[in-house]
């Protein structure tokens, strides 16, 4: 079979199928009852095959209705337990970054502090001659 030929034949099944589904007869037949009629109070009442699907219809769309509702209690409460997951993350990793932050901090100001140590280098003397230097003292760290 070509596949012009089958593509055909299933286009003609999609239509088919459509205008079957569209073609459903609604079965309750209802009819306007005054009251005093074959009734005490006027309405709108119907035979037993369409109250049956009247209830069938009201039913299933009941159920769909709770199951719906559950589904969204249950994605509600998921995302709040989520919600509080990331805010206890976030909370250790903000105060793991301050603990680091207070560390680097205090290294900082313990290197560019002054401390006594030994130092060497050359030196100029009065009258000119440069002679190598070294003592004792306090130094900074420039750099």
């Amino acid at each position: 079979m070509k596949q012009s030929a089958k593509k055909l034949l299933l286009c003609g099944l999609m239509m088919l199928l459509l205008v079957s589904m569209m073609s459903c007869p609604v079965s309750a037949n209802y009819q306007y009852v005054p009251a005093g009629w074959t009734t005490p109070v006027s309405g709108y009442w119907t035979d037993e095959q369409g109250g049956r699907d009247t209830y069938s219809a009201l039913r299933y769309y009941r159920q769909r209705g709770d199951s719906l509702e559950q589904a969204y209690n249950e994605l509600y409460e998921a995302g709040l337990a989520h919600n509080e997951q990331t805010l206890a993350q976030m909370k250790v990793l903000i105060d793991a970054q301050e603990a680091e932050r207070k560390g680097w901090q205090a290294e900082i100001r313990k290197a560019k502090a002054p401390g006594f140590g030994f130092f060497a280098g050359g030196g100029v003397t009065p009258s000119g001659q440069i002679e190598f230097v070294a003592g004792v003292g306090l130094v900074w760290k420039i750099w």
